[in-house]
């Protein structure tokens, strides 16, 4: 025979009804046993999108805002895991809307991964923070779900003032220093990079390795993303860290991105450029192409420069 402690936490996951619940309650299981990783019965079955359970866990005195270090509050979890009745249930209990616990992002952090709007919205309407940071890497829900493309997740962040501008700051991640804009224009995220641009997010911030938007966008390929990016006057000769491709017209040759370089020619993009291991665009091209979309200019440019 099993403990019923144990019993708790297998069936908080699994299901079970609240009479059965209260009939482990009576047999002294404990209310705030964990599992090997450290969860609790009440973030189980948020997890599972149990919601009677979850509202009779907390009626028996299971503590709403109680998580671990790798999986959150149960509020958080409720929301990344899309389960909006157990999301309500957790307002109802006082669940603190903005705990972020440990390491753990808070809860807004959950709909913004996912893309959940109508969460968004039910955590903004309740006073979430908008600009509350995660504890794991300062990050906001805005630079999250810039990452993703999820443009009305965005448009909604945007309507509740988030900052456009934040940055990442973890020294440790991908993009450190980066903002929703180039998060969202190094995926091609085109929608999201227009809404971003229109709400006021800076065009040419760069991250610590001084990539900007649209060097970016040309080294991943996105021609559309490079378009819109054109068109709010991004700065095309801004120079990132890149010893062999400081410029987009750099990138664009050397990746051999054919549509990106008309893009950036016809913006006037400077074909002289030159790299700081001494190379033009032309100098970079691979196919002949690019090299006869490149040529000319280049290589009167080499002979100046010589």
């Amino acid at each position: 025979m099993t403990e019923p402690s144990t019993d708790l936490l297998r069936t908080a996951g699994s299901g079970c009804t609240a009479d059965e619940l209260q009939q482990l309650l009576a047999q002294r299981a404990d209310i705030h046993a964990e599992t090997d990783r450290g969860q609790s019965p009440l973030q189980l079955a948020a997890k599972a999108g149990h919601a009677h359970l979850v509202e009779a866990l907390a009626a028996a005195g299971a503590d709403p805002n109680l998580g671990n270090s790798c999986d959150g509050t149960p509020l958080y979890i409720a929301a990344y895991h899309d389960n909006e009745e157990v999301v309500d249930v957790l307002l109802r209990c006082r669940a603190d809307i903005n705990l972020a616990f440990h390491h753990c992002p808070p809860p807004l952090f959950g709909a913004a991964h996912t893309g959940n709007m109508k969460l968004a919205k039910k955590l903004l309407a309740q006073r979430a923070n908008v600009n509350e940071r995660a504890n794991w890497d300062q990050s906001t829900a805005i630079l999250q779900t810039s990452l993703f493309g999820y443009t009305e997740v965005v448009n909604e962040l945007v309507a509740a003032r988030a900052d456009v501008n934040v940055r990442r700051t973890d020294t440790t991640i991908m993009d450190c220093g980066a903002t929703p804009v180039l998060l969202a224009a190094k995926r091609g995220h085109t929608k999201t990079v227009k809404l971003l641009l229109g709400s006021r997010c800076s065009v040419n911030a760069s991250n610590t390795n001084s990539e900007s938007p649209l060097f970016g966008a040309t080294l991943r390929n996105h021609p559309e993303t490079v378009q819109v990016l054109l068109e709010s006057r991004a700065d095309l000769h801004q120079r990132s860290e890149h010893e062999e491709m400081p410029t987009a017209l750099h990138a664009a040759a050397l990746k051999d991105s054919l549509e990106i370089a008309q893009l950036l020619m016809i913006a006037k993009a400077d074909l002289t450029s030159v790299s700081p291991a001494g190379h033009v665009p032309l100098d970079l091209a691979k196919s002949d192409e690019m090299r006869q979309l490149l040529g000319g200019g280049p290589k009167r440019a080499r002979a100046e420069h010589a």
